[in-house]
């Protein structure tokens, strides 16, 4: 059964602490409005975004490469974190233009949403292609949804990537700026919200894929991490079954869940995130290695992922779980989760590498830096890195470790009540690529390297500062 509410219960959103009230000149907001006119006006396609665009707008890139015609991109710096900068731009200027934008942005977003209640990477706005996939606005019923033949992403909504995550998040955030003025977004919030709270497994656990999610009896309730006995140095295919945290999954699942919280008050919400911390406790590795790995076996023990990544402690999917368990911890009050998070800072603070940043993996027992040349030769040498994949890196480490001084001094780290996490555009560091907003040109495009980017329209957007209503 689907909920239907409105404007979250019509919670007040309160503002960051931190907001600057003296506002951005004028002409830097002048140069980010006509980025957004130029964004709504020539590159929405059915209010949709991808990746990138070349200047002549002839290709449209998603990731990985050229997106398809008629396809929008899910994922940050696509449809939901081109949308979440127009609310913010709208919440800045007030201006009707950017509200209208970011709803042309949630229609987009809602037709886009799977039965599985989340969102696959990309979102067809084709009719005939459309037809392939069980979108909740157009297919009826699971019955129906089987019933469709060569496409076994059909119903595949993904947890990777910040995807339904962020979705759930724009269309949240729309909702309560605009006060539940459009009741297919609600309608969707909280079938998403419904649908993601029956796929989290007993142990706390999140499956990847929503369209995918194991049978429950499977997943035991969590008991203690370890390492295991042996390991092969050659890659292992991982199971299907593999608990993840890779590319921020647990993270992102918690900030949408302890958002969700705040906004809608509901029981469950703040039940499954207890969960999800749980689940991290009993996922951090023994002393002297107080981390996480990136996949592991339902005992439990790190194992391999991809070729590229092999079983050890991720520096990196660390200091997710940092901020993940900081975040709960300051909603609860429950300090198993604050004790975590600095037995983790503590592991990583000792095992920054002499050049001042990290290694992705550090290898089990030894905790020296290990590195993956080719496509997964393993080697203790920082030379001839497997291309495409960071290996080395600061990885938002320093940003998690503030984070915990902070949370341990008694603060509230401003960066729990905002929504920036709906449209993160560069999720591998805590450092953004300088705006050069001065060749913003007058139809507003700026043009970096032959294209136009969504990540750096959504820079230009968070460079004008929190702005009130900002949850």
């Amino acid at each position: 059964m689907t909920i239907t509410i409105g404007l979250a219960s019509a919670v007040a959103l309160p503002v960051r602490a931190d907001a600057d009230p003296s506002p951005p000149p004028s002409d830097k907001v002048a140069a980010v409005e006509r980025m957004a006119d130029y964004f709504a006006s020539h590159l929405a396609m059915s209010g949709g975004f991808v990746y990138a665009y070349s200047a002549d707008l002839a290709v449209r890139r998603g990731e990985g490469g050229p997106a398809k015609d008629g396809v929008n991109w899910n994922q940050p710096p696509g449809t939901p974190g081109v949308g979440a900068a127009f609310v913010r731009l709208y919440e800045l200027t007030k201006d009707p233009r950017w509200i209208r934008a970011a709803g042309a942005a949630a229609k987009a977003t809602v037709n886009g949403q799977l039965l599985s209640g989340g969102w696959y990477n990309f979102t067809e706005t084709l009719p005939e292609r459309r037809a392939e996939w069980c979108y909740r606005v157009a297919v009826a019923n699971l019955d129906a949804c089987e019933k469709i033949d060569g496409n076994k992403e059909r119903n595949n909504g993904t947890l990777d990537d910040n995807i339904t995550q962020s979705n759930l998040g724009f269309l949240m955030w729309y909702d309560a700026v605009t006060k539940g003025q459009d009741p297919a977004v609600g309608q969707a919030t909280q079938f998403g919200l419904n649908q993601l709270l029956k796929a989290q497994y007993p142990n706390g656990a999140w499956p990847v894929f929503l369209g995918r999610v194991f049978p429950h009896r499977r997943f035991a309730a969590a008991w203690r991490a370890r390492l295991p006995e042996t390991w092969s140095k050659e890659w292992v295919k991982p199971p299907n079954s593999a608990l993840v945290l890779n590319d921020q999954l647990v993270r992102d699942v918690m900030r949408l869940l302890l958002a969700a919280d705040q906004l809608f008050q509901r029981e469950d919400l703040i039940a499954a995130a207890r969960r999800t911390g749980d689940f991290l406790l009993a996922a951090q590795l023994p002393a002297p290695q107080r981390g996480w790995a990136q996949t592991y076996n339902l005992d439990l023990e790190p194992i391999w992922g991809r070729p590229f990544e092999p079983p050890a402690v991720a520096s990196r999917e660390t200091a997710g779980a940092i901020e993940a368990l900081l975040q709960l911890y300051v909603r609860t009050g429950e300090k198993r989760y604050l004790e975590g998070a600095v037995e983790a800072a503590d592991w990583l603070r000792k095992s920054r590498r002499p050049s001042g940043d990290w290694a992705r993996f550090y290898e089990m027992g030894t905790n020296r830096p290990l590195y993956v040349k080719g496509e997964g030769e393993l080697t203790y040498d920082d030379k001839e890195l497997h291309k495409g994949y960071g290996l080395v890196g600061e990885f938002g480490i320093e940003a998690a470790l503030d984070l915990v001084d902070q949370v341990a001094a008694g603060k509230k780290p401003a960066v729990f009540e905002g929504w920036d996490w709906v449209f993160e555009p560069t999720p591998y560091t805590s450092k953004e690529p300088k705006l050069a907003l001065g060749k913003v040109d007058k139809e507003g495009r700026l043009v970096e390297d032959g294209w136009i980017s969504s990540g750096t329209f959504i820079r230009a957007v968070r460079s004008l500062g929190p702005q009130p209503g900002e949850k």
